[in-house]
């Protein structure tokens, strides 16, 4: 996968001159994100940004940019630009040109859980969810 990811963001510098990588928290990351970070991507020009997010501290464990930031940004991908998902600032996050995400053992993707009222609300942008568990 991440082979496949890092083709990818190459193919989008080369192209556009820029790449942008949207990630999930949880698990799933912990195990490609290391690998990629081992690919010369000109991560310089690569932005990362975060699908969800807990309402956390950037520095706390639970938050999943302290974990894109332990697992992602090191080796190649030391510079790359990666981007909160703080209130105020989510209108500045480009639309990512790769998403990765995991599944969450009760089949939760990017923070929205089976039988959550956020799955039948009609939006576009932001969805504020409530885990059923911490």
């Amino acid at each position: 996968m991440a082979y496949e990811i890092a083709r990818e963001l190459r193919q989008r510098v080369r192209g556009a001159g820029r790449g942008s990588l949207a990630v999930g928290g949880g698990r799933t990351p912990k195990h490609v994100l290391p690998l990629l970070a081992e690919y010369d991507c000109s991560w310089d020009r690569i932005t990362v940004s975060l699908t969800d997010e807990r309402l956390v501290p950037p520095d706390d464990p639970q938050s999943n940019e302290a974990l894109v930031r332990r697992y992602l940004i090191r080796g190649h991908a030391t510079n790359a630009q990666v981007l909160p998902m703080v209130p105020g600032a989510l209108d500045d996050i480009p639309a990512p040109d790769i998403v990765y995400l995991g599944f969450g053992e009760d089949g939760h993707v990017a923070s929205l859980f089976p039988g959550g009222e956020e799955l039948s609300a009609s939006h576009c942008g932001q969805v504020m969810a409530r885990a059923p568990v911490p």
